[in-house]
């Protein structure tokens, strides 16, 4: 591979993703950044596992396990791709770096349910209905069992400005 192919293979990929209707935001970023980390390294020819390794372990301690697994995950995705077209490249495992565990849920008591709609009875303005309002979708989302969350999509989507106000909707929508 000569200096700059890489670059139009990503361009290449990019290009088809952007065709296939995926949105491609902040991985075309990663992507980017990736081809210019395996540029500055000097990787001719063949791509191995560890420099998506070492490239998804070149961030700051801030992204955390689950960034840097997630950045692994953009480039395992793009060198499957280039494996399909050049020779040679190696594509890292899945499970070369650990998913970070999940925190167990915390499940709120019969008395703190209880507790919680009576504080939002309590909000102000007394006279709006903005307290019945959240005292009702605690009541439901409370109602709920981990099962019904599985056709549940609960999205906030803002609504035009009036005066100066925000004003937004919570929408739960069944798939």
């Amino acid at each position: 591979m000569k200096p700059g192919d890489l670059w139009l293979h990503l361009e290449a990929y990019l290009a088809l993703k952007k065709a296939l209707g995926f949105p491609l935001g902040a991985h075309e970023r990663l992507l980017r950044d990736f081809v210019a980390f395996a540029e500055i390294n000097g990787i001719r020819g063949t791509i191995n596992a560890q420099v998506a390794f070492d490239w998804a372990c070149s961030v700051s301690d801030r992204c955390g396990i689950s960034g840097r697994a997630a950045r692994l995950s953009v480039a395992r995705q793009f060198l499957f791709h280039l494996s399909a077209v050049l020779p040679g490249i190696e594509v890292p495992s899945a499970t070369l770096l650990a998913r970070p565990r999940r925190r167990k849920p915390f499940l709120f008591s019969t008395e703190e349910i209880s507790r919680l709609l009576k504080a939002a009875l309590s909000l102000r303005p007394q006279a709006s209905l903005r307290p019945h309002t959240l005292s009702t979708l605690l009541g439901l989302l409370a109602s709920l069992t981990f099962a019904d969350f599985g056709g549940l999509e609960i999205f906030w989507r803002p609504l035009p400005r009036r005066t100066s106000q925000k004003w937004g909707a919570l929408a739960c929508v069944t798939t």
